[in-house]
């Protein structure tokens, strides 16, 4: 140990110090495949009522994480809780969809600040 402190991990950075944008692109394959998905859903009706399942019950526990964290930290979201799973999950596939497509489009810290306002 050399004794200098790590320096401070930016805000628009993961764990792994990688920006949002670069997070996004190392997850390419992944997210395409989900999209992938999500189109063959739409065109089975059988799999995108399972599919549809299956986001509900996301976002139900998504809410529960929510409520449990405002709860803990005494604040109330900026928007209604029964939404916000919803709103959180649209945007941040549109987000990544759009980083795809144009990442010098994505202002640094665009995600972040986004959720910090829909978390409220």
């Amino acid at each position: 140990m050399t004794g200098e402190s790590e320096a401070p991990q930016a805000e628009d950075e993961n764990e792994d110090g990688l920006s949002y944008v670069e997070h996004i692109q190392q997850q390419r394959s992944w997210i395409l495949l989900q999209l992938e998905f999500m189109i063959n859903a739409l065109r089975d009706e059988k799999m995108r009522l399972e599919v549809a399942k299956r986001l509900r019950t996301m976002r139900q526990v998504m809410k529960e994480h929510l409520a449990a964290a405002h709860a803990a930290n005494n604040t109330t979201p900026a928007l209604p809780l029964d939404d916000l799973p919803l709103y959180m999950f649209s945007f941040d596939m549109g987000l990544s969809l759009q980083t795809l497509l144009d990442p010098d489009a994505i202002p640094e810290g665009a995600y972040i600040a986004a959720i910090k306002r829909l978390l409220g």
